[in-house]
């Protein structure tokens, strides 16, 4: 075994926590992990107004295999409608798949918030949300 012996600015995962497996993400590791991402609150850089999430943006390194990911939206600390599934495919060097935020509709929050999961080996290097902001205060003059 090779012991590393310094600490690059790396995100680790443990894939099982009896054998002890430890992976360095974005290593070319054989190993498959159950990977979930959590985004921050977002509130648009205006707390006290009402979002809705328009649409929203994925940026992967494309996986070894072709991998299923989901997409949970969550207002204010609560899932709301469905969760989103977006297969992604091994081709190409980066992959931008772009869907369709609350397609239903539904009440206006305050927080925004999405919640990828997959299983395998990807990369993902960000996302980007849109959303509507409404503000019920009286216009400033």
């Amino acid at each position: 075994s090779v012991a590393k012996l310094s600490r690059a600015n790396a995100l680790y995962a443990v894939r099982n926590v009896s054998t002890v497996s430890i992976y360095e993400l974005d290593t070319g590791s054989s190993g498959s992990l159950d990977a979930t991402w959590n985004t921050p609150d977002v509130d648009f850089d205006d707390t006290a107004s009402f979002k809705r999430l328009m649409r929203y943006f994925v940026h992967v390194k494309p996986p070894t295999a072709t991998t299923t990911m989901t997409v949970r939206v969550c207002a204010d600390g609560a899932s709301i409608g469905s969760d989103y599934t977006i297969t992604l495919g091994t081709t190409g060097s980066h992959s931008l798949t772009e869907r369709v935020g609350q397609a239903v509709a539904g009440p206006y929050k305050q927080f925004l918030r999405l919640r990828f999961t997959w299983t395998g080996q990807m990369t993902m290097y960000g996302y980007k949300m849109y959303g509507d902001v409404r503000s019920d205060s009286v216009p400033q003059r």
